[in-house]
């Protein structure tokens, strides 16, 4: 399902524009319609408010009654006849807590009201009721005296905040004769009252589960990009410490997705920065150095030569200390050719300015002299090392060179550097007496040559060797061009 989502989904459904067109429009949506929803409670309110006036409910209950009232003053209808036939009242007034009015519906739409009332003949005493789950505050007050008054009369109880008190005659005309019906009206505004009263509820809800929907599916997919940005944290941590070899890992298709590749580009180009800065230190420091060891052991050395130079002159027969004089001489010219070599490695020229080809070619024939043997070295001209590598190559062709000359007895050293896209390939060949691969060596320039190939990107090392037939030796590493 993933992969087919991956496949099928739309491009522009990636981008954080279409994400956050989304949120706000939910937002709005969402917004819009509590605002509605507000104003519509807001407006019931004032309506059921305006209704549970006193004086509204007293012209409703009139109105309502007013058929009943006509009745009794033409005589067709006398009290007693409500006495006996109660549903009279419920007919006319009371059916469905006051239907059919707009006072009622304001009323039944926002609360779930209940009315009591109790009718009173000409002598004021009580002929029939209707109280169900009336309380004993309410049935004190509907049956307690009260004269009737033309016009009638309606209250708030101080003792009954959201009920009100309406006394009517059942004669306008006569309002003491004829008696009166006392009634208590009794409804609180409730918000779900007027959920459940709207007839088409159902549909006022979808708009809120469609919207808790999307928002549950914009929580989900937040915590899918909250898992990226602290990803991108820790790796943008791990930069920070140091470690620029760790790459921001996103396979989205977005701008946080493009975001997180130029940043991989930058760390790249921060530790390429870095290893130039660090191969210029490298080949100042071995400048200095070679300039050091020119101007002081060099000097020291050449005005030593003089001295002895001068002592064999003075002193043509100095018994046998001639001979450990020209033992010292041997050994200075010694330390004075292997001195130049010294200082002709330090200072070679680094990739930047000559390339390492002339490099590897000066070390070729720095190596010459010093063993007197011949050491061909093939590379291409425009073939390029960074110093930290080319450090590595050239340690490794001194020792592999070394080892060939004292322990083969070799004659002829090959030299090969070959380069193929970004795979670099080192291969030295001798024509010594090779060793057997079993045999332990007893120095540790094999395992110095494998560590500093193993130091290079993706380096190995061989060697193949047997009596007689030489040693070849293989390292390669990949690199880029330069």
């Amino acid at each position: 399902m993933k992969k087919f989502l991956t496949i099928y989904r739309p491009a522009f459904t990636q981008r954080f524009w279409f994400k956050l067109t989304i949120v706000y429009t939910v937002c709005a949506v969402f917004g819009i319609k509590s605002l509605m929803s507000a104003f519509d409670i807001m407006i019931h309110y004032r309506h059921f408010s305006e209704a549970m006036q006193p004086a509204a409910l007293l012209a409703t209950v009139t109105e309502r009654i007013k058929p009943l009232r006509r009745l009794i003053e033409i005589g067709v209808l006398a009290s007693q006849d409500i006495a006996d036939a109660p549903e009279i009242i419920d007919d006319l007034m009371m059916r469905e807590n006051l239907d059919d009015n707009s006072v009622a519906d304001h009323i039944r739409v926002s609360s779930d009201p209940t009315a009591s009332f109790v009718v009173f003949d000409d002598h004021d005493h009580p002929i029939t009721q209707r109280m169900d789950s009336a309380d004993e505050s309410i049935i004190t007050l509907l049956t307690a005296h009260r004269a009737a008054v033309a016009g009638g009369e309606a209250f708030v109880p101080e003792h009954l905040p959201h009920s009100v008190y309406i006394n009517i005659p059942l004669s306008s005309r006569d309002p003491t004769s004829k008696g009166r019906v006392a009634l208590i009206v009794t409804a609180k505004f409730s918000l779900a009252k007027k959920f459940n009263s709207d007839e088409d509820w159902i549909s006022a809800l979808i708009p809120y589960v469609i919207t808790l929907c999307i928002v549950l599916s914009g929580y989900l997919a937040s915590i899918n990009l909250v898992r990226r940005l602290r990803h991108i944290t820790s790796v943008s941590s791990a930069w920070r410490e140091g470690d620029l070899d760790r790459r921001i890992m996103d396979s989205e298709a977005d701008e946080l997705s493009e975001h997180s590749q130029h940043l991989n580009k930058m760390a790249g180009q921060l530790k390429e920065l870095l290893g130039l800065k660090q191969e210029a230190a490298i080949q100042d420091e071995r400048t200095r150095m070679a300039r050091e060891l020119h101007d002081t052991v060099k000097q020291n050395l050449f005005a030593l030569s003089l001295q002895l130079a001068a002592i064999n002159a003075k002193a043509p027969d100095l018994g046998e200390a001639k001979q450990n004089l020209l033992e010292s001489r041997s050994i200075l010219k010694q330390a004075q050719e292997q001195l130049v070599g010294v200082i002709s490695e330090l200072r070679m020229i680094g990739p930047q300015q000559e390339g390492t080809a002339m490099n590897l070619k000066i070390l070729c024939e720095n190596l010459e002299r010093k063993f007197n043997v011949r050491i061909p070295c093939i590379v291409a001209p425009d073939l390029r090392l960074p110093d930290s590598q080319f450090f590595v190559l050239s340690r490794v062709v001194q020792e592999s060179v070394t080892n060939a000359i004292r322990h083969g007895n070799a004659t002829q050293v090959f030299i090969h550097l070959a380069q193929s896209a970004s795979h670099f390939e080192l291969l030295i060949k001798d024509d010594g007496r090779g060793f057997k691969p079993t045999q332990p060596t007893l120095g540790s320039g094999i395992v110095s040559m494998r560590e500093r190939a193993a130091s290079l990107p993706a380096g190995t090392f061989s060697i193949e060797t047997s009596e007689n037939l030489g040693t070849a030796i293989a390292m390669t590493w990949e690199g880029k061009r330069q």
